[in-house]
């Protein structure tokens, strides 16, 4: 661009204001040449740079509340988008309380909240691809809007707000999340919680698997444990673990079929005499727990034709294709209502019936069969209630058969001592029934 200014041959001087505008950020170039018919011509070039409000560029120093920091030079506020590129002499630092709207970390750019009370009130999206280092402070989400998060984690996570998070990759919270108001949605991804103990929820903010993402909750030992899951309603799990201290996964589905495969839904969808809910629970080590969980629900999740008195918690076994039932017991509480199973060291799909939809039979398969010695390492002995003929097969973890299929009448001996140490199904197969029966080789 060229501007020309004529002076007066008495002036010594001139002065003008330039104004212009530009259509998009960026870098631009402006040379302003002088022009005089009696002397020479100069001029002089500058670049000027055009910022979105809210971009961070630290000419200064690395303190949030400085305007200078700031393009405009205006301090963001929760209806301004923030910017934090890189290349930068310094990166902002949060020791306060801000706000803003989305939040913007590019490649290589860093935003770091550096005290303990230093707290980011955010209003929109978060979109990092840079490092957004929180662990000193607390990040909240706020207003009524749907909020997405892509590539952050959290040391201290709250929830506030009139809808929902939803995060876009997975996720981990290193010391504590409070859900106050609003859900957080988990999608496809994995949410890891470090210390399960520090999170705090209500019926009215939970965290919904509402695809194949799950809950990770880090180190589950003795302590009643509270998973705020959920999916169309609120139906948190409790559960305390007195076998060796392990992490479980946690993913709830809106629906009971009669198998599954790979935790996914299979086989016919189960409409009557259940709870719509399957808890997919998971141990990161197989084999090692001993839990207690309690399963909750509202009731308008129970299907046609549910008998609270006469209620169980049953397990499918995927390894085999069989349902693991619990004894039958009435429920507890009044919308919400409860139900508990105890002495678990084998996981996936849960679900709560009173009928048998699911392809067991009703009565208990306590008493049905004894397996002794149980640990063993030489032979182990099966006997069975029944005297009919039965097909004996057994199954690793894995669900591949390393014994059988055996014909037997009411007893049968297998020899394990040739088979590698770790836990086994025995599943027996008659005209009438189904037992599954775990065995342990040492």
């Amino acid at each position: 661009n060229m501007w020309r200014y004529g002076k007066k041959q008495s002036e010594s001087s001139i002065a003008k204001s330039i104004s212009f505008s530009f259509d998009s950020i960026g870098s631009y170039f402006v040379t302003l040449i002088a022009t005089s018919d009696q002397a020479c011509v100069d001029s002089i070039s500058t670049e000027l740079i055009v910022r979105n409000p809210g971009t961070w560029f630290g000419g200064h120093s690395k303190n949030w509340d400085n305007p200078q920091n700031w393009s405009c030079p205006i301090l963001p506020d929760s209806t301004m988008d923030v910017y934090v590129p890189a290349g930068l002499s310094f990166h902002p630092e949060l020791v306060n309380n801000q706000s803003v709207k989305n939040l913007f970390i590019f490649t290589n750019g860093n935003l770091k909240l550096n005290a303990n009370a230093s707290q980011l009130n955010i209003f929109g999206d978060v979109n990092n691809a840079g490092v957004f280092d929180n662990s000193n402070g607390k990040v909240v989400f706020r207003g009524n809007q749907v909020q997405n998060v892509l590539n952050a984690n959290f040391n201290k996570l709250e929830i506030n707000k009139d809808s929902f998070v939803s995060f876009k990759s997975a996720s981990i919270i290193k010391d504590s999340i409070l859900l106050i108001k609003g859900n957080i949605k988990l999608e496809n991804n994995t949410l890891t919680i470090n210390q399960p103990k520090k999170i705090l929820s209500n019926l009215n903010s939970y965290l919904i698997t509402n695809g194949n993402g799950s809950i990770l909750a880090n180190n589950i030992d003795s302590f009643l444990y509270t998973i705020p899951i959920g999916g169309s309603s609120y139906s948190p799990v409790q559960i305390a673990n007195y076998g060796t201290t392990d992490n479980f996964s946690f993913r709830l589905i809106d629906s009971v079929n009669t198998k599954y495969i790979n935790d996914n839904p299979s086989g016919i969808r189960v409409s009557s005499g259940i709870v719509n809910k399957t808890w997919i629970i998971r141990e990161a080590i197989p084999g090692a727990s001993n839990a207690k969980i309690i399963f909750q629900w509202n009731g308008a999740d129970e299907q046609n034709s549910f008998d609270k008195n006469n209620a169980y918690v049953a397990k499918y076994d995927e390894s085999n294709g069989s349902w693991m039932k619990d004894n039958i017991k009435a429920v507890n509480g009044s919308n919400p209502f409860q139900i508990s199973q105890s002495n678990i060291d084998l996981f996936g799909p849960f679900v709560i019936s009173s009928a048998s939809v699911l392809g067991i039979s009703e009565e208990s398969n306590a008493g049905k069969m004894l397996v002794y010695p149980n640990p063993t390492n030489q032979l182990v002995n099966i006997v069975c209630s029944s005297s009919e003929d039965q097909l004996l097969e057994m199954y690793n973890l894995s669900g591949s058969i390393v014994k059988g299929p055996i014909s037997f009448n009411k007893n049968v001996k297998i020899d394990v001592s040739e088979i590698p140490k770790g836990l086994y199904l025995i599943r027996v197969i008659n005209q009438n029934n189904t037992i599954v029966h775990k065995v342990l080789v040492e």
